[in-house]
């Protein structure tokens, strides 16, 4: 009886150990140290810029998390001449968030007087009055909304003329009474608070600081953009148009539509 159970223990021994040895080598573990890849299977990997204004995440931190909600940013205010940067982040339901890129933002505005360029900057007329101009913005099928406080500028009776070797104009030749002269963009008259009164176009205001990437606002066109290579060239930001600019007459400006193939009238 006494050899039967000593047979009985040693059997029940034999076939524990084989079944922890069993359990060990399936799940890839041991007591020094675990190793466990039967769920997650890769790395994970979450990082943030130094100020903690961005969180990213990679590997299955990633693909285990859905995008919740659309987050804008834009200044709490600006002025017209300004060109501040706006942009947005889709935040993730595990807390994190990354950063789009200007193309991958669609924006629009309320008010015409402000717009967002294709480089995701602000392009901002002028104002009377303080005004508070609603952004949208659209990405990844999400949409949310931010405001803009656009404050006019302050009286000034100067007239803000062209600096030698500065500015879009930065060799126009001065005619007497405030009129001066480009090589590219042709005779315009300076005003108070940045308005020029071009000869052909009428009134604009600018907003930029090169020849090389110059928006202007128009009261019919609302923004178009140019430069200096491209002059009459312009692009109507609102439709996403190219327009030639022709000619004056009568007080009506002709404009070639690359779109339509057929001019307009104004």
């Amino acid at each position: 009886m006494k050899t039967l159970r000593v047979l009985l223990v040693s059997v029940i021994f034999g076939l524990s150990s084989h079944f922890l040895s069993a359990q060990t080598s399936k799940g890839e573990s041991a007591a020094q140290g675990i190793v466990n890849q039967a769920v997650i299977g890769e790395n994970s990997h979450v990082s943030g810029d130094t100020v903690g204004k961005i969180r990213n995440a990679t590997g299955t931190a990633a693909s285990l998390v859905e995008p919740a909600k659309l987050l804008p940013r834009a200044p709490a205010k600006a002025k017209p001449g300004e060109a501040p940067e706006v942009s947005a982040a889709l935040a993730f339901d595990d807390g994190t968030f990354t950063r789009l890129s200007a193309g991958e933002v669609s924006w629009a505005s309320e008010n015409q007087v402000v717009q967002v360029g294709p480089d995701g900057m602000l392009q901002i007329g002028q104002v009377s009055d303080s005004v508070r101009v609603r952004l949208s913005a659209t990405a990844k099928g999400f949409a949310a909304e931010v405001l803009v406080r656009i404050d006019p500028l302050e009286e000034d009776e100067t007239t803000h003329q062209p600096v030698p070797g500065k500015g879009p104009w930065p060799n126009a030749a001065a005619h007497g009474a405030n009129w001066f002269q480009s090589q590219w963009f042709g005779s315009f008259n300076a005003t108070k608070h940045r308005w020029i009164y071009h000869d052909g176009l009428g009134w604009l205001y600018p907003s930029g600081d090169t020849p090389d990437n110059l928006w202007l606002w128009d009261r019919k066109q609302n923004w178009l953009w140019t430069n200096r290579q491209i002059y009459p060239q312009l692009f109507r930001h609102r439709d996403q148009t190219w327009l030639y600019y022709m000619v004056k007459v009568k007080s009506q400006r002709i404009f070639f539509n690359y779109a339509t193939n057929q001019l307009e009238f104004e």
